[in-house]
């Protein structure tokens, strides 16, 4: 079965707690991959790096960020 990331800081990261749940299809109720459970350095690594982002994003012009979240809503269109 396949096994997700967690993405923290711009990189995939198998996870350290060893730990899964589920993630099914929601079109046919099956099970088709499992995604790690977050340790709590995880966590912890993910809220820094965030605000890490947030201290970039938020000086960005509305212009720029516009810009970005349409791009990312056409990639977000097209792999639907």
């Amino acid at each position: 079965m396949k096994r997700l990331h967690h993405w923290i800081n711009g990189k995939p990261g198998a996870g350290s707690s060893e730990r899964y749940g589920p993630v099914h299809n929601p079109a046919t109720g099956q099970q088709e991959k499992q995604v790690p459970f977050a340790s709590v350095e995880e966590v912890d690594a993910a809220v820094a790096a965030a605000k890490d982002a947030y201290a970039t994003w938020g000086t960005s012009s509305l212009a720029r960020r516009t810009t970005i979240l349409f791009r990312f809503r056409a990639l977000l269109e097209a792999n639907r």
